[in-house]
């Protein structure tokens, strides 16, 4: 499960993730993730700016590593979304 908050309440977002890292300037903000992407579901951030996901993974992946950010919106930024930080998940044996 990888959760986040302190987000904006009710604000849609995306997990997304890829095979590496990487830091760029994007929307205002850094990419820690470089593609390919995979996004996971649609989700809404809760009342406090939470959300969780829950992370599939197969037998395949175990040894592997992935590398995950949350986009989401925000009214409030100049380019209308937000970026979390990067956060890097080795799947050990």
């Amino acid at each position: 499960m990888i959760g986040t908050g302190g987000g904006v309440p009710g604000a849609a977002c995306v997990l997304f993730h890829g095979p590496a890292a990487q830091s760029v300037p994007f929307l205002g903000g850094t990419l820690y993730v470089a593609g390919p992407w995979t996004r996971l579901a649609p989700a809404t951030l809760d009342f406090v700016g939470g959300v969780a996901y829950s992370i599939p993974i197969t037998a395949a992946e175990v040894g592997t590593r992935r590398f995950f950010q949350l986009w989401f919106s925000d009214p409030g930024d100049a380019f209308g979304v937000g970026l979390s930080n990067g956060l890097q998940l080795y799947f050990c044996p």
